[in-house]
């Protein structure tokens, strides 16, 4: 059961990879995705990865920024998945793609304010950012979008005046 359940999330993965969904086709996808992103017990760890694999690519498209951000279930399985334990290798990909979902979530101009004043995508972001340079990916992309949301000025400022935290991070 839960072998089918990764399957079902690894093909709407690549459906949503291999063309631009319809409207209704998109929301389908995002509610999978955001399931199997919600996990967190280790045993279904290969359908968390790829749910938030899958939010990543939602994430890619332009169009899909400013309604993914507003969706608290987006927001909170990103979340989930961006606070896994980077000691379990297993989780890694799942980390990974979690933050770098974040990193295009801010190339949106209406996002980059709320991302930074919301404190638990702020607190991840940042302690993220100032990992050990084994974990390379993951500080790649959590460095990424807080680059990203600094193209606001004010939030720009605001990360130059976080002296022990976004400012040491870069």
């Amino acid at each position: 059961r839960k072998a089918d359940f990764a399957v079902k999330v690894y093909d709407t993965v690549l459906s949503a990879n291999a063309l631009k969904l319809k409207e209704d086709e998109l929301e389908k996808a995002a509610e999978v995705f955001i399931k199997a992103a919600e996990i967190r017990t280790t045993f279904d760890r290969e359908a968390r990865q790829f749910g938030a694999c899958g939010l990543k690519n939602l994430a890619a498209n332009d169009d899909n920024r400013q309604a993914m951000w507003a969706d608290m279930k987006v927001r909170n399985a990103l979340l989930n998945c961006a606070t896994l334990d980077p000691e379990e290798t297993a989780d890694e990909e799942t980390i990974n793609c979690a933050l770098e979902a974040f990193a295009s979530l801010a190339l949106d101009p209406v996002n980059r304010g709320p991302m930074w004043f919301n404190p638990r995508v702020r607190i991840i972001l940042v302690g993220r950012a100032k990992t050990p340079a084994n974990f390379y990916d993951a500080r790649k992309h959590a460095l990424a979008a807080l680059r990203n949301m600094a193209v606001n000025k004010l939030v720009a400022k605001l990360m130059w005046l976080d002296i022990w935290g976004a400012r040491r991070a870069f």
